[in-house]
C-alpha cells in the first residue's frame, strides 16, 4: 500500500467541522483576550503596578501568537473547501429553493413576515 491510499480522504463536510472548530477557538481566545484587555489597568509607577502591566502584556502577545496559527489554518480550510465546492456553483439555485413573487400572492411588503409566535400558531 502507498501512502496516498493510507491517507484519509478529505470530505467537505470534514472541512466543515474543522473550521467550524477552528473558529469555536478563535472565539474563545478572542474572549481571553478581551477579558485580559478588560482587567489591564495602566502602569501607575509602583513596582507592583508595573509587574502586573508586564504581565498582561505578556499574557496578550502569547494569546495573539497563538490565534495567528488558528487564522492560518482557518485560511487553509476555507481554501480547501472552495476547492471542493466549486463544481456545486451550478447547482445552486437548485439545492435551495427561492420563493418567488407570484407564489405568495403580491409583494414583501403587503405580507410582512410573520413572527415565530404567529408562525406556531398557524400552524396548529
Amino acid at each position: 500500500m502507498s501512502a496516498e491510499e493510507n491517507k484519509p480522504k478529505i470530505t467537505p463536510l470534514g472541512l466543515c467541522q474543522a473550521g467550524q472548530d477552528t473558529v469555536q477557538e478563535i472565539t474563545q481566545k478572542t474572549h481571553e483576550m478581551f477579558q485580559a484587555l478588560k482587567l489591564t489597568q495602566l502602569p501607575n509607577g509602583t513596582v507592583t503596578g508595573t509587574r502586573n502591566a508586564q504581565d498582561r502584556i505578556m499574557k496578550l502577545k502569547d494569546l495573539l501568537a497563538k490565534m495567528d496559527p488558528l487564522f492560518k489554518r482557518l485560511r487553509v480550510i476555507y481554501t480547501e473547501c472552495q476547492k471542493h465546492t466549486s463544481d456545486l456553483e451550478q447547482y445552486k439555485g437548485n439545492l435551495v429553493p427561492l420563493m418567488s413573487n407570484s407564489g405568495n400572492g403580491g409583494s414583501d411588503k403587503e405580507n410582512p413576515p410573520k413572527s415565530a409566535r404567529e408562525q406556531v400558531i398557524c400552524l396548529s
